[in-house]
């Protein structure tokens, strides 16, 4: 997984735990102390071991953890490729065009970057659903993410998986739509990563 995660998820336990919980976290992780960098890759295994433990530690499910973390992301995400980002779009637009522009371009930068492949299909002007399949099975945090994407925007969405793969799906089926109320149907924690 890019370094870019990884020093993420560093900043959003420190914001949420401190300094001494990060280290904990990581401690709680068998990783050590250990420093990462944006510009290198990093073991997936890595990535679980740290949100497993953070979930654990800061006393939330771990759906709920890979949400906030997600929506965290959003925006740093939104920040990262904005000169790839149309200025037009709003919400949806964005996530139907994010396969094409920003994972297009990651994987073109790194021939190791494996981003979730987001297969697109718009309803109406005002949802839409997304095939998300990946190997890591981060459908909650994508959840997440993709409302922090809306809440960049001033919009709110409602999100409702139909599919998951964490229930032996072959993949995640998410319908999004704008919304006066966002609402996630939750996959239960016990599913999250339960064949490794």
């Amino acid at each position: 997984m890019l370094g870019f995660f990884f020093t993420e998820i560093r900043q959003y336990v420190r914001d949420n735990m401190g300094e001494s919980g990060w280290v904990e976290v990581m401690d709680h992780a068998g990783l050590g102390p250990k420093d990462y960098m944006n510009g290198l890759d990093y073991p997936d295994k890595e990535m679980v071991a740290i949100m497993v433990s953070a979930a654990n530690l800061s006393g939330a499910p771990l759906g709920h953890f890979l949400k906030g973390f997600g929506f965290f992301l959003g925006g740093h995400l939104f920040n990262s490729f904005k000169p790839l980002i149309n200025p037009q779009w709003r919400s949806l637009d964005f996530f139907e065009n994010v396969e094409e522009t920003i994972h297009q371009v990651v994987r073109a930068r790194n021939r190791k970057a494996r981003p979730p492949q987001l297969l697109c299909s718009r309803i109406t002007s005002r949802e839409l659903f997304i095939d998300y399949r990946s190997e890591r099975k981060l459908c909650q945090l994508a959840q997440g993410i993709a409302l922090g994407v809306a809440g960049y925007y001033g919009e709110e969405i409602e999100i409702l998986e139909e599919t998951c793969m964490h229930r032996g799906d072959p993949s995640c089926k998410i319908w999004i739509a704008l919304g006066k109320k966002p609402e996630i149907k939750r996959v239960s924690d016990d599913d999250i990563w339960s064949d490794d």
